[in-house]
């Protein structure tokens, strides 16, 4: 199962490098929905 979080944390992190305020709301709504999946996923 980490694998998975590792991956999704580096394509947010990857996502952050192209710019735009598209990209980085896009990247913050990333966040919530992974940080909230791992919460789920561990409770």
């Amino acid at each position: 199962m980490k694998g998975i979080w590792d991956s999704l944390d580096r394509n947010r992190n990857n996502s952050g490098n192209e710019g735009g305020g598209g990209a980085t709301q896009a990247k913050h709504l990333g966040k919530q929905l992974t940080d909230a999946l791992r919460l789920h996923a561990t409770a």
